[in-house]
């Protein structure tokens, strides 16, 4: 099929490690993916001290780094994950609070509909569009995402956007369902206090 982004299955009886899944298809980008919340596609970027995972009969979109080419992807038993949820445990807690994710949450509202963006504020990122660190915005029908909201990176639209700072970030709003009046937009912002001085 045309295009570099694929909608994978989990085919396992148990959670799907996303990392492991992404780290044993070497032709997909190992960065980025994407899942299907509440009306919108969440663009996610791995985390070094996370363990993302897709439980049973889930599916997320991943992003191969050629374009226009089919594509194989191997699922091995080192993907399956047998732990759906983290243990409530000290040694699970601790390194969130050693490494806090700087990340501003941008939320759009118009006529019932809803859709998430994301900036991360991150020193190593670049202010620049790179595909190994943001993710662009992914639209599909006007039933499963009537609205996109969306931040800007050297012309592309991004669903989750990593920045070393928060001096200028164009952000846009996408009405794929025609039918919606857009009368009045409600934003809201969490996680402004990463970004203010």
């Amino acid at each position: 099929k045309k295009g570099n982004i694929f909608l994978i299955g989990n085919p396992f009886m148990t959670g799907m490690n996303v990392k492991e899944f992404l780290a044993g298809n070497t032709n997909l980008n190992s960065e980025v993916y994407y899942t299907y919340e509440d009306g919108n596609i969440v663009g996610n970027k791995v985390q070094p001290n996370e363990t993302p995972i897709i439980p049973p009969f889930g599916a997320m979109f991943v992003k191969g780094k050629t374009d226009n080419v089919k594509q194989t992807f191997k699922f091995t038993p080192a993907m399956m994950s047998y732990k759906q949820s983290p243990e409530p445990s000290t040694q699970q807690r601790a390194p969130r609070m050693v490494e806090v994710r700087e990340l501003l949450t941008i939320t759009a509202e118009v006529d019932g509909a809803r859709s998430r963006t994301y900036i991360e504020k991150d020193f190593d990122a670049n202010n620049e569009y790179l595909d190994t660190e943001d993710a662009d915005l992914l639209v599909l029908d006007a039933d499963l995402t009537p609205i996109s909201v969306y931040s800007v990176a050297t012309g592309a639209a991004l669903a989750y956007n990593s920045v070393t700072d928060m001096e200028f970030v164009p952000l846009g709003l996408l009405l794929v369902d025609s039918t919606i009046v857009a009368e009045s937009v409600r934003f809201t912002f969490d996680g402004v206090d990463y970004f203010y001085d």
